[in-house]
């Protein structure tokens, strides 16, 4: 009999410390963390910055207390935390923080209470059993304790700082990546606590005080109801314009428990003011009749549908039951308002995906948004086979991440698939981060190149840049058919041409004038006239596969034409088809004019000088008197010279006639 004692006592003993988590930290919260994750991962390519981004599936360093290191349902202090060092892939940190969260479980546990309609807000019910008598009341509540000035190593705002200070480390494996994960995976369970009734009601349910909503749910009720509609709270809490934040997001989570739940001490007794745990009831829900033939309650929930009791009443269809009641008493009647096992398996319908879709939120939240923006890839002269690839990280503001962040670590470029890592030392923008990469990579024209940035298993890759092999561009070269009436081709044989591109310099004069050659030169005639006064209008033709002018060609020529290296640009002009050519004026630089546009994958530059009337007045002026004295030595007087002076002028109008002569000889470019 004494030995009977014993054990019943032990019994007794360990059933007192018995936690009072909400749902269950082996299985059903990480259960909800991994389908948070899941679904996230599912809506990851409707956002701008994410659709590029994925969960890397290399391992991060960082600080555990999982499963395998052993529960601890009897600790009180915070401060004995376990803190194991560990690898582990991003998202079992995030899944495995739904473990950790409620360890060590009984001190853990009084902190994962929140109401949200009465002062305190923390857990006061049941204290006289679990509280001081095994461990103090901590005072706290699970928001406070999320998201504001506590203890709690894990909480939101330490993981963002984890999060921030990895980046910062050159070492890419460093443990506060790990840390910052965990952060987020406790974060989730605290916002899945807010969907237990008993958690938002003050409802504590000690040993010999079960709790018939979170005593039932493990990961097969998890999956069974992960499938379901959400309540309609409104869940956005990523971007500034989104109405609320995430912690603002888990208080609208309790309220919404509060007021549409009961909790199993906090059903109103008929023609009573306090509940079974002596609390004052809650203004919310509130039984109405009709009282049902089943014995129960009921109140439409939004997005609930009732398979318990629709398919014999269409009339409950969308209907929840809230409570029921019994008779109670050996003498006198006591009618008894509860919650049953039934009442608590349609809540799961609504509350188990609110909580998967509220954590889903966490990790939104929690993200900052970058994009990868690969700027050039051009040759590196001083290595055989090895281009330079430029790119930056283009960050865009967040509710939670309001400035941009500095990163010094997890930058890789992706050639063909073989992945080679930069490091901050080695990057050639000599700059104190890697916010901006310049670095060089074996590589050819034609291979697949990616920049990659694995931020402790949030990866963030750049849009494929893929170069064509380009065609041959030529022979393209100017002839007389590409030229108006007006002007003549002279010498055009002088030609460079290479696989990727093609360079012609050419001269041109006045179809007037007839040319002679005497005495190894050449020499203009005009009939009627004893001298000519020819405007030497020389000029050259470059054709060039875009790919040799990096990502954007065309956009670079834009630039020089805009900083004046081909003149003052005069604007655009159709040339036919659907596309323009610049046209840049270069009289102030002495010349004439410049053409550029793009077609079919190449870059076509024109560009003719010594064609403006200005330059055919000063060589007059320049040869006038040289003409005279020549005459005058073959006896002829000045007034009886005839100087036929040049009126080839090249204007715009000429420039776009030979620009779309060119580009007429260019196919489009193949899709």
């Amino acid at each position: 009999m004494k030995k009977l004692l014993i054990v019943v006592f032990a019994f007794a003993f360990f059933g007192l410390l018995t936690p009072v988590f909400a749902y269950n930290n082996v299985g059903a919260h990480p259960r909800i963390n991994e389908l948070a994750i899941e679904k996230f991962g599912e809506s990851m390519k409707g956002d701008e910055f994410l659709k590029n981004a994925i969960f890397d599936p290399s391992f991060v360093a960082g600080v555990a207390w999982d499963l395998e290191d052993g529960r601890s349902v009897t600790g009180c202090d915070y401060a004995d935390s376990m803190a194991v060092k560990r690898l582990k892939k991003m998202q079992s940190w995030i899944i495995d923080g739904g473990f950790s969260a409620d360890e060590p479980e009984m001190g853990m546990a009084l902190r994962h209470f929140y109401d949200p309609v009465r002062d305190p807000r923390y857990l006061t019910d049941d204290m006289g059993t679990t509280g001081d008598t095994v461990c103090p009341n901590p005072h706290m509540d699970a928001v406070t304790w999320a998201f504001g000035d506590s203890d709690n190593l894990y909480s939101f705002k330490k993981g963002k700082d984890y999060f921030k200070t990895a980046l910062l480390d050159e070492k890419e494996n460093n443990e506060n990546y790990g840390k910052a994960w965990r952060s987020v995976g406790e974060t989730m369970h605290l916002i899945s606590d807010m969907t237990v009734p008993a958690h938002v009601r003050n409802d504590g349910h000690a040993p010999g005080n079960y709790d018939i909503y979170e005593g039932t749910i493990g990961p097969d009720e998890i999956n069974a109801n992960s499938g379901r509609t959400a309540a309609g709270i409104g869940y956005k809490a990523a971007y500034a314009k989104d109405s609320k934040s995430v912690e603002q997001l888990m208080r609208d989570v309790a309220k919404y428990t509060n007021e549409n739940f009961f909790s199993l001490d906090t059903v109103r007794a008929p023609l009573k003011e306090k509940s079974a745990n002596t609390f004052a009831v809650y203004d919310n829900p509130i039984i109405q009749p009709p009282e049902m033939p089943n014995r129960y309650y009921y109140r439409e929930i939004e997005g609930f549908y009732n398979d318990d009791d629709s398919l014999d009443d269409k009339s409950l269809e969308h209907k929840m039951r809230l409570a029921t009641w019994s008779d109670t008493g050996w003498v006198f009647s006591n009618i008894v308002y509860k919650i049953d096992a039934s009442i608590a398996r349609q809540q799961r319908v609504v509350l188990i995906p609110t909580a998967i879709r509220a954590s889903q939120s966490v990790l939104d939240a929690f993200l900052p948004r970058f994009k990868v923006v690969i700027d050039s890839v051009k040759d590196y002269p001083s290595e055989p086979e090895t281009r330079l690839v430029e790119a930056h990280l283009e960050f865009s503001t967040t509710r939670e991440w309001s400035s941009e962040l500095e990163v010094k670590n997890g930058v890789h470029i992706l050639v063909n698939g073989v992945d080679t890592p930069v490091e901050l030392k080695r990057n050639l923008y000599w700059s104190k981060n890697l916010n901006k990469v310049k670095f060089p990579v074996k590589s050819k024209i034609g291979d697949d190149i990616k920049v990659y940035y694995n931020l402790g298993g949030y990866g963030i890759e750049s849009e494929s840049f893929k170069e064509k092999v380009a065609e041959p561009v030529g022979p393209l070269n100017l002839q007389q058919s590409d030229l108006p009436a007006e002007i003549k081709i002279d010498k055009a044989d002088d030609i460079e041409e290479s696989e990727n591109s093609f360079m012609q310099w050419f001269s041109l004069y006045n179809s007037k004038f007839s040319k002679n050659q005497v005495s190894g030169g050449w020499i203009y005639g005009m009939p009627g006239f004893d001298w000519v006064v020819a405007n030497t209008i020389t000029g050259s033709m470059g054709i060039y596969s875009r790919n040799l002018s990096g990502i954007d060609g065309l956009n670079k020529v834009k630039e020089y034409v805009e900083k004046g290296t081909y003149g003052e640009q005069v604007g655009t002009s159709g040339i036919g088809g659907d596309f323009d050519a610049i046209f840049a004026n270069r009289q102030r630089l002495g010349d004439g004019w410049t053409a550029i546009f793009e077609k079919g994958g190449k870059i076509v530059t024109i560009s003719i000088t010594n064609s403006n009337a200005q330059g055919i007045q000063a060589t007059y002026e320049q040869m006038y008197y040289q003409i005279v004295d020549a005459a005058a030595a073959k006896g002829k007087k000045e007034e009886d010279v005839k100087i036929f002076k040049d009126d080839v002028i090249i204007d715009e109008k000429i420039m776009a006639f030979i620009a779309s002569s060119i580009a007429n000889k260019i196919p489009e470019e193949k899709k």
